[in-house]
């Protein structure tokens, strides 16, 4: 059966403050959805409520006056990820996170990116000693990330004790009173995704390729869902985490908020709805060329946003859309997700509008 581990709370409050860093608070929020996917405002609204509800208690607790507050938390230019939302990703388990000792946090911080700068192996994980700076350094230049990224890496390699430790340290300050509200995120976590708990490893992985359009997961002897509840719409996998040699288990780190996006998505019964989404997306040219570079060969986000000329975010805001409509699928190799236009489907639609017009 699929294991649910429990909420990270570290991982709750990197969440939370870039959303009040970059004001993408609940009510921003509810807007982003409808623009994303054909959901109506009313659902959003009903979707988010009882998240809402709980960073109204929250957000209280965040110094966002904290001199280093900006600097983790606030969006690099042209992306949606912040920096300290970035080094969770690089940790791969968030849950893990927590119990490292702040004293060796530049050590983990060093193993983790030498993993996510592999070149040899890339979709294998790091198990050996550490990159040296030097190397590190050279490797974040000639890498795809954004500028805005891999200066602020640079910064955290030339001195990642101190900026590591200030990290912490806005945590460690409100950790008490952030820990009282616990059993509300335990319980959240256990309403959203108590029915996947049932499910066996392999009815979850065809209900996510059916649900989400993503082809080709991984498989594995386990899965384990690792929640967010502020990050309520991510989804990424962790195939044997660097810091266990032998792990069978696969860390699925997915917004408690997801899967409900995709039924909704999935079950909207207004056909003339549907199509009308369908005319007004094909008209999109950026989305458009997006189907068109993808109907060939399966791309990568990065790849598109250089061809096309555009951000990061607004390819991820454009692929979001063409998601929800079934109009993309989503292939895993390695640590990267491929795009793949789903002709047949864009086909059906046309074909229905047609019909209609007849």
């Amino acid at each position: 059966m699929v294991k649910i581990l429990n909420c990270s709370m570290f991982g709750e409050f990197v969440h939370l403050s870039t959303r009040v860093a970059n004001q993408t608070l609940t009510d921003a929020v509810h807007s982003s959805l409808v623009l994303k996917y054909p959901i109506k405002i009313e659902q959003a609204q009903r979707l988010l409520k009882d998240i809402a509800l709980l960073e109204e208690k929250m957000i209280f607790m965040i110094d966002s006056a904290h001199p280093e507050f900006q600097f983790f938390f606030q969006y690099p230019e042209g992306q949606q990820m912040s920096l300290a939302q970035s080094m969770l990703v690089l940790f791969e388990n968030k849950d893990e996170l927590p119990i490292i000792d702040k004293h060796q946090w530049s050590l983990y911080f060093t193993y983790a990116l030498s993993n996510f700068l592999s070149e040899d192996v890339p979709e294998d994980f790091v198990k050996g000693e550490p990159l040296p700076k030097d190397e590190l350094i050279s490797r974040l230049i000639r890498s795809e990330l954004p500028d805005t990224l891999k200066y602020r890496f640079m910064i955290l390699l030339e001195n990642p004790d101190k900026l590591l430790n200030h990290l912490y340290g806005m945590f460690e300050e409100i950790r008490e009173d952030w820990f009282k509200q616990k059993k509300w995120f335990d319980q959240l976590v256990k309403t959203n995704l108590q029915k996947y708990e049932v499910m066996s490893e392999a009815d979850l992985i065809a209900f996510v390729e059916k649900t989400i359009s993503i082809r080709s997961i991984p498989k594995s002897q386990s899965i384990a869902i690792a929640p967010s509840v502020f990050n309520y719409n991510a989804l990424y996998f962790v195939d044997s985490p660097w810091y266990q040699s032998d792990a069978p288990t696969m860390v699925w780190n997915t917004g408690i908020k997801l899967f409900d996006i995709f039924e909704i998505i999935n079950s909207v019964s207004d056909k003339k709805q549907r199509l009308a989404t369908a005319l007004k997306v094909l008209s999109d040219p950026s989305k458009l060329e997006i189907l068109m570079l993808c109907k060939q060969t399966p791309q990568y986000g990065v790849n598109l946003a250089k061809e096309i000329k555009l951000t990061t975010a607004t390819i991820s805001y454009h692929i979001n859309t063409l998601i929800g409509l079934g109009y993309l699928s989503m292939n895993m190799e390695g640590n990267r997700i491929y795009y793949k236009t789903q002709k047949e489907r864009i086909q059906a639609d046309l074909k229905a509008i047609s019909d209609l017009l007849n």
